[in-house]
């Protein structure tokens, strides 16, 4: 699909958006992320990314805080891109 740009639109370091910076790396979903207590290591592995929020909740339902808080970081940047929320406040 061409686009005009294909840059994160919550992102301020101007990278072109992928799964792993969309949801771990960025800073916006790095401070969701840090909302739960959780510390997202710069790995490009996303087992490792796993595996290290799975350590840091410690608890028996952490894929469900996994999809739960993408989901919601996913909801987010739809908001900003399709329904034009421009003028919500994110991390940049």
């Amino acid at each position: 699909m061409h686009l005009r740009d294909y840059n994160y639109v919550f992102c301020s370091l101007n990278v072109e958006e992928d799964l792993l910076h969309l949801l771990f790396h960025c800073p916006f979903a790095m401070a969701c992320w840090y909302n739960l207590n959780i510390i997202i290591q710069n790995y490009d592995d996303l087992p490792t990314i796993l595996e290290g929020i799975k350590t840091q909740l410690r608890v028996s339902f952490f894929i469900e805080v996994i999809v739960t808080m993408c989901w919601a970081i996913w909801m987010m940047r739809n908001d900003i891109i399709i329904r034009n929320l421009a003028n919500c406040k994110h991390v940049s």
